[in-house]
């Protein structure tokens, strides 16, 4: 499972509350207007705010996908309008559909078919297809290749062929109408990738030496000396995701002077760890605070990478020493919890800055689960 969460129509939950319960996505509904469970720009906001990916589902009354091309191209037309038009759904996104809500049978799946066609006339590839359903129905879909994303109803529906959970199916509904967050929610797991709207990604933004951090939420500052591989690059991505990024600044990369070179360091972006290139980036938080809120940030940063990564068997490098007697510093080498790894100068170095060094395989795995989380 890639992540857990909720679909509402006309009672959704709190999102922020939704978000601290774990669930990382919200399916919101569209239909023919007005009508109150059709979600609008200000929802959108609220549950980007919450960190919330979103996705969109047509539904209107239950046997709509029985009307064939004809009631596909109004309700396409129609779903394209509100998400494009009203809420701005990115395009590309994908926009379900509830073709499987009258239960159809196999005499009627040719009808379901015709209807995605008329869908698929409307988006005019402006957005990908969804279908919504039991196991039965989409296994048909996706073998005639009428939806490009399958989302499963809840198997306690007992549609036709929906007694188990179906292997390929994107989306499995496993709970209907609980109370959650405030709201009445139908509960979802995520098994595989779909194109859903999610917040606007973190920033960096290139500063003169010394300028500090942001201050800005979602932007974090890199010091316009500081030299990036690759690998480099991708480590500060990670580091934008840091829920306090513009309390921090990146002061380090491959310039500066860390060692003989071109070996002497990760930093210099020659050497590779388990056949992977590697990179080290160093991120300050002394910033016009005082020292011991400085401390305190960075000793969240290091205790942020070690969550994410996740764990020190995914770290080339970690370092950072803070003043607190509730803590050890941090200290991995080579996958390794390991404070002897580093004398005590290397220790007294790195007060004032945390030192991570990653491989690209290591990075591009956290930049994935970050994202997913």
């Amino acid at each position: 499972m890639l992540a857990k969460g909720l679909d509402a129509s006309t009672d959704p939950p709190n999102y922020t509350k939704a978000h601290r319960q774990d669930f990382r996505f919200i399916g919101r509904y569209l239909c023919p207007t007005p009508n109150p469970k059709v979600i609008d720009p200000d929802e959108v906001k609220r549950i980007h705010a919450a960190k919330l990916g979103l996705f969109l589902n047509w539904e209107n009354n239950g046997d709509d996908a029985l009307r064939g091309r004809a009631g596909g191209l109004a309700d396409g037309r129609q779903a394209l309008q509100l998400a494009r038009h009203w809420i701005k759904y990115p395009k590309g996104s994908v926009i379900f559909f509830s073709v499987g809500d009258c239960d159809p049978q196999p005499p009627q799946f040719p009808a379901v078919e015709a209807y995605l066609d008329g869908v698929r006339d409307a988006f005019g590839g402006y957005y990908k297809i969804g279908a919504y359903g039991g196991a039965g129905l989409l296994r048909h879909l996706k073998a005639k290749r009428k939806a490009k994303y399958l989302w499963q109803a809840c198997v306690s529906t007992s549609w036709y062929k929906n007694g188990a959970r179906m292997a390929g199916a994107h989306l499995h509904q496993t709970k209907l109408e609980r109370k959650r967050a405030g709201g009445i929610v139908d509960i979802d797991e995520q098994n595989s990738p779909i194109p859903m709207w999610y917040p606007a990604a973190p920033k960096t933004a290139r500063v003169p030496n010394g300028a500090g951090a942001s201050k800005k939420a979602g932007v974090l500052n890199v010091y316009s000396y500081v030299e990036l591989n690759p690998t480099g690059k991708l480590i500060v991505e990670l580091a934008s995701y840091f829920p306090k990024a513009h309390q921090i600044y990146v002061t380090s990369g491959m310039d500066s002077d860390h060692g003989p070179r071109p070996n002497g360091s990760y930093h210099y972006g020659h050497l590779k760890y388990n056949g992977s290139p590697a990179a080290a980036v160093d991120l300050g938080a002394y910033d016009g605070v005082s020292k011991s809120k400085g401390d305190r940030r960075m000793r969240d940063l290091a205790r942020w990478f070690e969550n994410v990564v996740p764990g020190a068997a995914h770290i080339v490098e970690l370092i950072h020493s803070t003043p607190f007697a509730d803590d050890n510093g941090f200290y991995v080498r080579n996958g390794q919890l390991c404070a002897s790894c580093y004398d005590d100068q290397t220790k007294n170095d790195h007060f004032n800055h945390v030192h991570l060094a990653l491989s690209q395989a290591q990075v591009k795995a956290a930049l994935r689960h970050v994202k997913a989380s």
